[in-house]
């Protein structure tokens, strides 16, 4: 069996390992550097050595040339008494020997060098050295390209995430209209054959009763067919009370559910308006309302409840049943997972398709208790 790695996680471990020698690299150079500006350092207090004992009739001509051409490692010569003798390199220039300051002596002190001894017993001079600019950004350069690299990591990983968003969302759009197109020819079959009972059957009043049932059923999955064709497509809000929809659904589920359920449903004389499509909004209180079924196991309370904001709706759909264990809480919105022993995994994951994506609300867990019960809540908003 041979193991196969996303390529994800190859494009990070080739990011890392190409980062990793650049930083490698960029280090080992950045350290040479700072070998050469010592010795170069060293050479210059050789020469500042030379014309400090320089006697008559000796040419110091190379060791002016030495002493000058530093023009990118900042040194401070400085005398016993704390005298700035020669100063170079610096943001601020020194011009003329003068005492330290209390800000050139904090300076000295910063400096990463020991200081290099110049003179005889007569005449001594400290000569305080510091790293170049050049080296030290070539040091900070790593922290530059660390950042630089998290980000790119960053970013690809997005732009990873979004297109296996993007392929699951064409996977789910052509699966739905897929199963929309397959459901169309056995539910014409069938409300042909339902016809069909009925006319061998004319004065039958219990075949014409549950013929009138399979209709009912057969319109619901005509339902449920037209709601998978309109996944992918923008669907159309309107404004509807919330009341008058959630008593259809009422009437729906109690003539399906154990006589043992009690549902406890909102009423108000008053319309509480929301934005809708409801052919898709049904679909999520159909999917909320047989959860809560399945968790109640034939015995028990769902109770549906209406908080209207100043610019939003809050619907609580609860139940008294087994509750949601608090690692599940988190999983429950995704495509694919599923606590019962029977089920696609689907409804909720769809559910939270509808509310966010097409009617650009929420919906979420609002409490759980282990045995105590679950609460859903949805926020429409208001036309």
């Amino acid at each position: 069996m041979r193991l196969r790695i996303p390529g994800a996680y190859i494009f990070v471990i080739s990011m890392v390992v190409i980062a990793g020698l650049t930083i490698s690299y960029n280090n080992y150079v950045a350290g040479e550097l700072k070998k050469n500006e010592v010795n170069y350092v060293q050479i210059w207090a050789k020469a500042q050595q030379a014309l400090v004992n320089s006697q008559d009739g000796c040419d110091y001509t190379f060791h002016f040339d030495v002493v000058e051409k530093n023009t990118t490692i900042p040194i401070m010569l400085v005398d016993e008494e704390g005298t700035i003798i020669d100063a170079r390199n610096f943001s601020k220039p020194y011009d003329g020997i003068h005492h330290l300051s209390f800000f050139e002596s904090k300076k000295i002190e910063l400096m990463e060098r020991e200081p290099i001894l110049i003179g005889d017993d007569n005449f001594k001079q400290r000569l305080y050295y510091d790293t170049s600019n050049l080296v030290k950004s070539l040091e900070q350069f790593p922290y530059l390209q660390l950042l630089v690299f998290i980000v790119l990591v960053v970013f690809s990983l997005f732009i990873l995430s979004t297109r296996r968003k993007m392929e699951q969302e064409r996977v789910w759009v052509g699966m739905a209209k897929e199963t929309a197109h397959q459901l169309g020819t056995p539910i014409s079959s069938l409300l042909g054959w339902i016809e069909h009972i009925r006319q061998l059957y004319p004065d039958d009043n219990d075949i014409h009763d549950i013929a009138e049932e399979i209709e009912k059923d057969t319109q619901l999955l005509t339902l449920v067919a037209d709601r998978f064709s309109k996944i992918g497509a923008k669907p159309e809000l309107f404004s509807e009370d919330i009341y008058q929809v959630l008593a259809t659904h009422h009437q729906y589920i109690k003539e399906r559910a154990s006589r043992h359920i009690e549902f406890v449903f909102p009423h108000s004389d008053e319309p509480c308006p929301v934005k809708i499509n409801r052919l898709l909004f049904d679909w999520v209180i159909e999917n909320l309302l047989k959860n809560a079924l399945d968790a109640l196991a034939g015995n028990g309370t769902v109770r549906v409840a209406v908080t209207p904001s100043d610019r939003f709706v809050f619907v609580d759909i609860s139940d008294n049943g087994k509750g949601i264990n608090r690692e599940d809480v988190g999983q429950i919105f995704k495509p694919g997972f599923s606590t019962k022993k029977r089920g696609w995994g689907l409804g909720l994951s769809l559910s939270k398709r509808i509310i966010e994506t097409y009617h650009k609300g929420r919906i979420f867990v609002l409490e759980t208790q282990k045995d105590k019960g679950t609460t859903f809540r949805i926020r429409l908003h208001k036309p």
